[in-house]
């Protein structure tokens, strides 16, 4: 391996995600799943999943459990923050809601909340 390689085992791809070493496939499986070697249903993703169906059963104190744990473990993962947005804004916990969604600001989604709770 040199200083251009990722630093995945066996992966010969060129580093792209300097800081952590990585090629681009592995940093999107990163940034998707939690985990750069992702690929499946990782646990952020199953997190992020339950927070989901937590909220269309409007069971809002789970639905942020949840997407908590999707964010802590998929910081990147624009789906997981945004569950958690959608939770608090059901809470009525607005502002904190629209943090989340200013964390988001390329998914389209979070802009569409924000712009429906008069922010930008």
């Amino acid at each position: 391996m040199t200083d251009t390689t990722c630093t995945i085992e066996g992966c010969v791809r060129p580093v792209r995600a300097k800081k952590q070493g990585w090629c681009g496939a592995h940093h999107q499986r990163f940034l998707r799943h939690g985990d750069p070697l992702g690929g499946g249903e990782s646990r952020a993703g199953a997190a992020a999943n339950l927070a989901a169906a937590w909220l269309q059963l409007d069971r809002l104190a789970s639905a942020e459990q949840a997407a908590r744990l999707a964010v802590s473990l998929a910081p990147g993962a624009p789906e997981a923050r945004f569950n958690l947005g959608k939770a608090l804004e059901r809470l009525g916990r607005r502002d904190e809601a629209i943090a989340e969604y200013r964390r988001l600001p390329d998914f389209e989604p979070a802009r569409t909340a924000l712009a429906k709770l008069g922010a930008r």
